[in-house]
This record gives structure tokens, C-alpha cells and sequence, in this order.
């Protein structure tokens, strides 16, 4: 029986929406105080998520939890400890996850750009320091350009969509053309007005030359 992937992709999207929630969790409660258990856990979720992103064919989603494995297994080997940043890092690494399931549930496939996370986890996991404005601007410049890419050959309903991604370009150039309508609306509305006043001038001075 040939393996269809497109009967798993909802489930996997729903199930890897529940490990990040609990990732989120996890990193809380760690942040917090040292646990181990909470720590297992989240390698856990993280593990669970990379083999399901590998089984179906993600690899953007399987780098992404993959490189966040391997910072938190260099906290349970002792060689550095859960700081603000490898929070903040989990965090973004988990909203840029979600973006990757939003371009699967969009086009079928997770591609997305991650090379600022890449370099972070490897950072992040030789314990140096890793700049969180770089993911940022990585996420930012995701958002500003990204446009969705129809896979070629495979055809996506409508109603699967629930959002897409517009060239920031584009976005400008509506808000622009739709001031300029307003300026000229008001201008003809200006104009109208004076061009009805000197008709009510002409017509009272006509009335009082009779």
C-alpha cells in the first residue's frame, strides 16, 4: 500500500502545534529554576516533532527543531545554563516553526528561510553568543517578502488557506494610490464648492439687476 502524505499533514500540523505549546511551557518553568524533568520533556517534544518533520519530508522543520535539540542537550550536559537568550531563542525558533506549518497548511511545503536560526543554534550550542536582532530581521524580511509559492502541479483549495503573504512593496504602493484618491476627492469637493458658491453669487447679482 503506497504511503499518502497528504492523509498526515493535518494531524502533524495540529500534533506539532501541541509540542510547541508545551515547548513554550517547558522554557517558562526552566527559566524559572533547573528541572530535569521539564527538561527531558522539552528534548522530548523537540525529538517527536524532528521525526515526524523528517518521516513526511519537512527538512525545514526538522533543521528547526533539530538545532534547538542539540542547544538543550548542551544544558543537560552542564556546559551552559538556560539564559534569557536561549529563551528568547526557544521562542522564536517556535513562532518561526509555526510559520513553516502556515506554509505547509498554504502550499504543502515548509520552505522557509532559517539560515539566521541556523547560525544561532550552532552558537548558541558551542556556548557562545548569538545575536537574537538577527533573527528578527530574518523573521521580518520573511514576512516583507514573502509571497506564497503555488508548487507546481499540485493544486490548492481555497479553502485550506487562512492567510497569505503580501511584498511589503505592494502594500505601500495600495496605501499610496489610496491617499491620492482621497487628496483628489477633497480637491474636486473644494473646487465643486467655489464653482457652486460663484453660481449662487452670479445668479443673486442677476436677480438684483432686475
Amino acid at each position: 500500500m503506497a504511503f499518502s502524505k497528504a492523509a498526515f499533514i493535518d494531524g502533524f500540523i495540529a500534533e506539532t502545534g501541541e509540542h510547541l505549546e508545551a515547548i513554550e511551557a517547558g522554557i517558562v518553568t526552566l527559566k524559572k529554576q533547573k528541572s530535569h524533568q521539564a527538561l527531558s520533556e522539552l528534548l522530548r517534544e523537540l525529538h517527536t516533532i524532528k521525526g515526524s518533520a523528517r518521516m513526511l519530508g519537512f527538512p525545514t522543520i526538522e533543521s528547526l527543531s533539530h538545532g534547538l535539540e542539540d542547544v538543550f542537550k548542551g544544558v543537560r550536559e552542564e556546559k551552559y545554563d538556560v539564559t534569557d537568550h536561549i529563551a528568547q531563542l526557544t521562542l522564536k525558533t517556535s513562532d518561526c516553526i509555526k510559520k513553516a506549518l502556515d506554509a505547509i497548511h498554504a502550499t504543502g511545503s515548509d520552505a522557509i528561510e532559517i539560515a539566521a536560526y541556523q547560525e544561532a543554534f550552532a552558537k548558541a550550542s558551542a556556548g557562545l553568543f548569538f545575536s537574537l536582532e538577527a533573527l528578527d530581521e530574518s523573521a521580518e524580511k520573511a514576512d516583507n517578502d514573502g509571497i506564497i509559492q503555488w508548487q507546481e502541479g499540485e493544486a490548492t483549495s481555497l479553502e485550506n488557506i487562512t492567510s497569505i503573504r503580501i511584498d511589503l512593496n505592494r502594500i505601500n504602493d495600495i496605501v499610496r494610490a489610496f491617499n491620492s484618491i482621497i487628496i483628489h476627492q477633497f480637491r474636486f469637493k473644494h473646487q465643486l464648492e467655489e464653482f457652486e458658491e460663484k453660481m449662487n453669487s452670479s445668479a443673486a447679482g442677476t436677480i438684483r439687476k432686475f
